[in-house]
């Protein structure tokens, strides 16, 4: 296939300033500051909390999760996990971020994203033997799970760095080579959900989305920007793209593709799409966006031979009509470093 001009469309959202303008800074800043002055002021209580021994959950309990909003890896990452224990005496419990629902929930494969959230979702269905459990209350969610199934040795707790009430036997911090933690800032100004001095708490800190060749040299330096942190054992990794799959209509890969993406960072999967020189369409949506019969139009509308999506966005997309059009997945896995 020839290279094809690259062409990202994206749907219209409200313009705001960029991060690092003046004008940017003099109205997040203040917010930043007071938001982060409730943030340590919490910590400080769960610290103490913590360390009279209080909160510690009936099973052993391993917290996945990062300091930025987003964009992390932590889906693929715990699937990861999940590949390496034993799926009958280990579940995932996830706040089932984006669902309509509350309360404790089991989840099931033919679930759908609206009653238990995409990400949960899609865990359950790689891996089916695995107890996948949603709930808003953590501590309620591991006693529950507890008492309906005594068998169950540990509980993976997803996007759980931040949800102090749970005193984990271990956390493990996610944070990206590209944007990481020690060159971000608190919410609003930045994207951080709380202080760098956060990853204190890690038992392990991996840095993810690295590139495939990194040199011992720049691992060196980037941990080194960490210590100051963290004194966790770091691990580096980087992102596999596997095979597409397709999951609807007669495979087409011959021309053009329209990618559909509702996740926080598409670009890795842009750039690896376009070191592939494929003809790519992009129409991104916000992270974890639930689909309606007016998107599904808007994506037909597209003058593409096939549509590829990512398996956490198909999980929101599957329920509707979309005729005889071809549509493919791209299956994601995290790789450590050796």
């Amino acid at each position: 296939m020839d290279a094809a001009p690259y062409r990202n469309r994206r749907l219209p959202k409200i313009m705001i300033p960029h991060r690092t303008s003046p004008f940017w800074i003099w109205i997040t800043a203040p917010m930043a500051f007071i938001y982060g002055t409730a943030i340590g002021l919490r910590n400080v209580y769960f610290n103490l909390r913590h360390k009279k021994g209080l909160d510690k959950a009936a099973i052993k309990t391993l917290v996945v999760g990062n300091l930025s909003v987003g964009g992390t890896g932590k889906t693929p990452f715990v699937d990861h996990l999940l590949k390496q224990h034993n799926s009958n005496t280990t579940a995932v419990l996830s706040r089932g971020y984006g669902r309509k629902t509350k309360g404790y929930i089991e989840v099931y494969p033919d679930d759908v994203a609206e009653r238990v959230g995409d990400e949960p979702l899609l865990l359950k269905r790689l891996n089916q033997a695995v107890l996948v459990v949603v709930c808003e209350d953590r501590q309620y969610g591991i006693d529950t799970i507890k008492k309906r199934h005594p068998h169950i040795e540990l509980v993976i707790l997803d996007d759980a760095f931040q949800h102090r009430r749970v005193n984990p036997d271990k956390s493990i911090l996610l944070t990206t080579w590209h944007q990481p933690f020690f060159k971000d800032r608190l919410l609003p100004w930045g994207n951080l959900r709380e202080h760098r001095s956060g990853a204190k708490r890690a038992s392990e800190i991996v840095v993810t989305k690295c590139p495939k060749n990194i040199s011992e040299e720049e691992k060196t330096a980037f941990i080194k920007q960490i210590k100051p942190y963290s004194s966790a054992p770091i691990t580096f990794s980087h992102t596999a793209y596997g095979k597409w799959r397709c999951v609807h209509g007669k495979p087409d890969r011959s021309k053009s593709i329209a990618l559909v993406t509702g996740i926080a960072n598409p670009q890795p999967l842009l750039d690896h799409l376009r070191s592939q020189s494929i003809d790519v369409t992009h129409l991104a949506f916000p992270d974890h966006h639930l689909f309606d019969q007016k998107d599904i139009e808007h994506i037909r509308k597209q003058k593409a031979d096939a549509i590829l999506t990512t398996e956490k966005d198909w999980v929101r997309m599957a329920r509707f009509d979309w005729g005889d059009v071809c549509i493919y997945t791209q299956p994601i896995k995290i790789v450590m470093s050796v």
